[in-house]
This record gives C-alpha cells, sequence and structure tokens, in this order.
C-alpha cells in the first residue's frame, strides 16, 4: 500500500515579498514526515523556519536557515526526530515563517508535504 503525500502548502511568489508567514497554523497530528522545499532569489539577508506551536501558544523551532543575496534552495526532510515529534504531543500545529532583513526582497516558491 503506498503512501500519498499531503500538500499543505505550494505557493509560487511571482511579485519580490517581505515577511510571510503561513495563513493559518497546519494540524501536523497526523503526518509521521514533511518535507519543505524553498527555492527563488533575495536580493538581501532573509531566514526561513519551520516552527511548531505549542498548548499555550507559544512558537518552538523546529528548523531554519538563512540566505543571503543571489539564488538560493532548500528542501530538508523532518521527521520522526525529536524537536518534529514534538509537535505530536504538543498542540500538533506548525506554520512557517518568511523573515527579512531590512529592505531585503525575495521571490520563489515554498512546498510543504506530510506523509504518514
Amino acid at each position: 500500500m503506498a503512501i500519498v503525500p499531503l500538500t499543505l502548502i505550494n505557493l509560487n511568489f511571482i511579485v519580490p515579498q517581505g515577511n510571510y508567514t503561513s495563513p493559518l497554523p497546519i494540524a501536523a497530528g497526523t503526518i509521521n514526515e514533511m518535507l519543505l522545499v524553498w527555492k527563488g532569489t533575495t536580493t538581501g539577508n532573509v531566514s526561513i523556519s519551520l516552527i511548531a506551536i505549542d498548548p499555550q501558544g507559544v512558537d518552538v523551532d523546529i528548523w531554519s536557515a538563512n540566505e543571503t543575496s543571489g539564488a538560493f534552495f532548500e528542501a530538508v526532510d523532518f521527521g520522526p526526530n525529536a524537536a518534529y515529534q514534538c509537535t505530536r504531543t504538543w498542540g500538533q500545529l506548525v506554520k512557517v515563517q518568511i523573515t527579512v532583513t531590512g529592505l531585503a526582497t525575495w521571490l520563489g516558491s515554498l512546498t510543504l508535504q506530510g506523509k504518514g
């Protein structure tokens, strides 16, 4: 029996972007593994984080990366590691957050898939 991936986020940003946070927390309680792919270009410093949200609503970083001017590509597979497993014990919610420094902008694509 094959496990079919579930697309949680699949966005293409064709105009320069500033800060971005996924619109709603993503229910990850039934997902055993997640794949995040972020690629594009940036005019300055930009960072991305996958964040778990605990029952009190506190953000807890699972993973993050920083990019500088130019092209970038991040492809990260999560789970089952200790930080990601905590999302299943806690509120089972995650979100993606992208933060720019100063006047930096970025454009490209962002995909988050789950399976399990």
